[in-house]
């Protein structure tokens, strides 16, 4: 999953694009409650700014929302139904604003994550695809994520959680704005070095791919000279650190294959990737 971070100027998407997943994303409506629904009934979100001493301007519009969350462990949370179904098989990019109250009435000005989730039916969080840091900062910022659903009947609908940054469940808030959906173009830009040192003075010690990818079936082998397996893993994250069977391997020339599925536009495109690494010891 990619994500990023960026100071508050960027051009929002054109209605109609927005409008095909969302029916109010900015929370502009008189009524909160006319495209979004809540499914903690023990506390609601409010429609901001001016309730509970927040009086942070929208950072576009007039209108935004806050979620908290409560030392009971409940957390408010808020959803809507899509106007059109996320598909299985596509690539995702959501943007978001996000920002934090100092001055929350009463306990609640402690900061808090937020969690989106997706799901077929009404209050059915099936799969999480996207948990925020921790939002500490007043300033509205943007961030952006991608994703993709197993979900092959149907993710009907968008929900936002908020969440506790520690494991003990505290007060806190968190205020969310101009939700912006469009389909990406599933770009993976993987580069991989070609030397690496696993000699424990802290640099280069592992090889593996540098970058992002959203891929899935990722697979990725190193072999010897002599055609021999000598790493092999599934998962992105996975690096070699230069020992076969628990030993050192030898400062040597080796060969590595990385193959993977990506998603560019509605369409699985297989990639496959070659190279060599020399082993310095």
């Amino acid at each position: 999953m990619r994500q990023f971070v960026a100071i508050l100027c960027w051009t929002l998407f054109a209605s109609s694009v927005a409008g095909q997943w969302l029916a109010d994303g900015s929370f502009e409506q008189d009524s909160l409650f006319e495209y979004w629904h809540k499914c903690n009934f023990d506390s609601s979100p409010d429609h901001q700014p001016f309730v509970a001493n927040v009086n942070q301007p929208a950072p576009d519009g007039k209108r935004y929302i806050s979620l908290v969350t409560r030392q009971n462990n409940r957390v408010e949370d808020i959803g809507t139904r899509l106007i059109q179904p996320f598909q299985p098989g596509k690539l995702y990019s959501v943007l978001v604003l996000l920002a934090h109250s100092d001055d929350y009435a009463s306990t609640f000005k402690n900061p808090v994550l937020l969690r989106v989730w997706i799901g077929r039916d009404s209050c059915d969080k099936t799969e999480l695809v996207w948990r925020s840091p921790v939002i500490d900062h007043t300033d509205w910022k943007a961030y952006q994520f991608e994703f993709a659903t197993n979900i092959t009947d149907g993710a009907h609908y968008l929900y936002l959680e908020a969440g506790y940054g520690d494991p003990t469940p505290y007060d806190g808030n968190i205020l969310i704005d101009q939700i912006q959906i469009s389909e990406s173009e599933g770009l993976c830009d993987l580069q991989f070095p070609n030397a690496f040192t696993p000699d424990n003075d802290g640099l280069n010690e592992t090889f593996g791919p540098i970058g992002e990818c959203l891929a899935v079936d990722y697979d990725f082998k190193i072999f010897n000279r002599w055609g021999q397996l000598v790493f092999h893993t599934d998962r992105f994250s996975d690096h070699w650190d230069g020992n076969v069977k628990g030993r050192p391997a030898p400062s040597d020339l080796y060969f590595w294959v990385v193959t993977y599925w990506r998603i560019k536009g509605d369409r699985p495109l297989s990639e496959i990737k070659r190279g060599s690494l020399t082993l310095l010891r």
